[in-house]
């Protein structure tokens, strides 16, 4: 229960904008996954899996608008887990957020199609997605590096 409860208690920390005490919650989650080996698998849906602590590891930055990091947090790991897809995901959902807020519009959708292949129903039902993907096309309709975009510059109806 312990690493639920700070699992949680990081993510409502980097939300209110503290990232010092959510490291700190990520700090005691790895010490208690260290000290007592929790299971792979939820437990009455008490998630202390090594998958869900770098799922969450990976998202603390993108709580507090920083996808540059939350993006180097996701090169050093691997989330693969064909037991739990709907954990692995969420990481997509969260790094689709991070490459948005990076500003690379390409791996967004990357990672967006990356979550849907591995749970669709989740993907297309999660309110992040739903945020990311309006972000993604406000930035485009943006932008002229596109042949619609350069047609609207251009004055040329469609």
């Amino acid at each position: 229960m312990a690493i639920q409860l700070d699992l949680r208690s990081a993510i409502l920390a980097a939300r209110a904008g503290d990232p010092v005490e959510a490291d700190d919650y990520l700090g005691e989650v790895r010490a208690f996954a260290d000290e007592f080996q929790p299971p792979a698998v939820p437990y009455y849906g008490v998630d202390a899996s090594t998958t869900n602590i770098v799922v969450h590891w990976c998202a603390k930055p993108v709580e507090n608008y920083n996808g540059t990091e939350a993006v180097r947090r996701a090169s050093a790991v691997e989330v693969t887990d064909p037991r739990r897809p709907e954990r692995v995901g969420h990481h997509h959902i969260d790094m689709a957020r991070a490459w948005m807020l990076h500003g690379d519009r390409e791996r967004t959708l990357a990672e967006l199609n990356a979550a849907r292949e591995v749970a669709p129903n989740a993907t297309r039902h999660h309110p992040s997605v739903t945020e990311t993907v309006r972000a993604l096309a406000a930035s485009e309709r943006r932008t002229t590096a596109t042949p619609a975009g350069f047609a609207r510059w251009a004055g040329v109806r469609l």
